[in-house]
């Protein structure tokens, strides 16, 4: 075979790679342009007795699905179609799985990952400062927890295992609501502030309230001026269904049981 006729066949062979090249780069874009991105940065928690589901815009999205199922991988329901990024759920009990998608026309996106969110209440305030039964000093906050899940049953840890537990305490501006002052350590107590209780429970449908001791120091007595300043009380808990599965949820509140706030921890 001579020189050129090498040279023709391999200008050939080239052409027709660059050929194949340029059509397989053209057509992840064609497809890409028709297509809905994924739903990213979805969240969902319960504040003032409602769920708020939030998500971030998904490329070439006009509208959004809200799916919402009792566990991680039953049966989703749709329950809302919006063109904003944002959703509040008037459900008034229990554990809730949310998932989104974006949609344009018959084209769908694919389902994000999948949140969820515990309904539940908690009401902080202060209950006493002084010496606990060991000699140390501390403060006692009483956390009142209502649980309106007709399934579940909420545990509240103070030690699992041999690690002790805690939760964080926060005094607040009352003026401002979010800026805080202090904060606190506290651990899972009796009324007394004794640290001998490993777990404490809230039935079904039911209310109860849990004590949080601030161990080896006391909130000053300034912080306690309800009129100026407002505990905040961040205590975790897990499910009679699922604690052993390591899937936590914290709740956060103050004075009002409709600023109660929950959301998944882990």
């Amino acid at each position: 075979m001579t020189i050129s006729i090498r040279k023709r066949i391999t200008a050939v062979i080239l052409a027709v790679l660059v050929g194949t090249v340029f059509t397989v780069m053209m057509i992840p874009q064609e497809t890409s342009a028709a297509g809905v991105a994924k739903v990213k940065g979805v969240k969902a928690w319960v504040s003032e007795n409602q769920v708020t589901v939030t998500w971030k815009k998904a490329g070439k999205a006009k509208k959004y699905q809200v799916y919402r199922a009792t566990t991680k991988n039953g049966k989703y329901k749709r329950v809302k179609t919006t063109s904003k990024r944002a959703w509040i759920d008037k459900k008034k009990s229990g554990l809730y799985w949310y998932k989104v998608r974006g949609v344009r026309g018959s084209k769908k996106g694919s389902f994000s990952t999948k949140k969820a969110v515990y309904r539940a209440s908690i009401k902080a305030s202060y209950y006493k400062s002084g010496y606990t039964p060991s000699a140390v000093k501390a403060t006692i906050v009483k956390a009142q927890i209502k649980n309106p899940s007709k399934k579940h049953t909420m545990y509240m840890f103070g030690k699992i295992g041999n690690l002790q537990t805690f939760c964080n305490i926060g005094i607040t501006d009352k003026a401002t609501r979010t800026k805080v002052i202090a904060k606190y350590r506290a651990y899972l107590s009796d009324q007394n502030g004794s640290m001998y209780v490993i777990t404490n429970t809230i039935p079904k449908k039911s209310g109860k309230s849990v004590y949080y001791a601030t161990l080896g120091t006391e909130i000053p007595s300034e912080y306690l001026d309800t009129f100026k300043y407002e505990i905040i009380v961040a205590p975790l808990f897990a499910l009679s269904g699922n604690f052993r599965s390591g899937m936590a949820f914290q709740m956060m509140g103050g004075a009002s049981f409709g600023e109660s706030y929950v959301m998944r921890a882990r």
